[in-house]
């Protein structure tokens, strides 16, 4: 029982990489994006994966999953 739920545990975050990347292409290949700076650009990538982070953290946090690592 715990090696499927740790597959599934792998499976998920393995799709959720996948739309995190898929996501932040999307946002930063919009019209709003095209006229920043490189700067700018490197900024707000740098923003939408602190956000998945902090999401990712929220989660693990309200599921009390953290305290098993």
């Amino acid at each position: 029982m715990k090696k499927i739920i740790s597959r599934y545990y792998l499976f998920i975050a393995f799709l959720l990489v996948i739309a995190d990347q898929k996501f932040s292409g999307l946002v930063l290949r919009s019209d709003l994006v095209t006229g920043l700076s490189d700067f700018a650009y490197y900024l707000s990538d740098m923003m939408l994966n602190f956000l998945v982070v902090l999401f990712a953290l929220i989660a693990m946090i309200w599921s009390g999953k953290w305290q098993k690592i």
